[in-house]
């Protein structure tokens, strides 16, 4: 349980320190740690990771914390780009298997949370409504509606017997 707030409060953190190593690079160039192996073996080998070895590396990293050399160089090598500051996290070369990267938002996540937030507003409004017409004396101010009637019969048992 020590392990994962420790993760929370730092993410690049690992008890394993060569896997820190690459946890530390991927966030500075702000990728994943899939992407980041992606690019490290890019650039130690000259070429893309082939498919039939994806499977074997990311298991091995992720589980038998077998964490290759062409990875913990590339990793030093981006610590120390950023150490000396010539590091640029938004470089396209860092994120050419990044899907997303470098595309605008757009407004159709902004219309969908307005949209979104409409209609919670307006159910909302239409079920205090129901409640104003359908329920004579609320007890409570937020849903559910329970009359205070059904909630402290003893108050109008009395008020009844007041009336006779």
């Amino acid at each position: 349980m020590k392990d994962f707030f420790q993760t929370l409060l730092k993410p690049d953190w690992d008890d394993n320190p060569k896997k820190s190593e690459i946890l530390l690079a991927a966030n500075k160039l702000e990728v994943g740690e899939f992407q980041f192996l992606q690019l490290a073996y890019k650039e130690w080998h000259g070429h893309e990771l082939p498919k039939t070895l994806v499977d074997n590396i990311f298991r091995g990293y992720t589980i038998r914390n077998n964490i290759p050399n062409w990875a913990r160089h590339y990793a030093r090598k981006i610590v120390h780009l950023d150490k000396v500051n010539k590091l640029n996290p938004q470089d396209p070369k860092y994120h050419v298997y990044d899907v997303e990267f470098g595309k605008p938002i757009g407004s159709k996540g902004l219309s969908k949370f307005i949209f979104s937030v409409l209609g919670i507003t307006v159910f909302f409004l239409i079920s205090f409504y129901l409640a104003i017409i359908t329920v004579d004396e609320p007890a409570t101010l937020l849903p559910p509606y329970f009359e205070k009637k059904n909630i402290y019969p003893e108050l109008y048992k009395k008020e009844n017997n007041n009336k006779k």
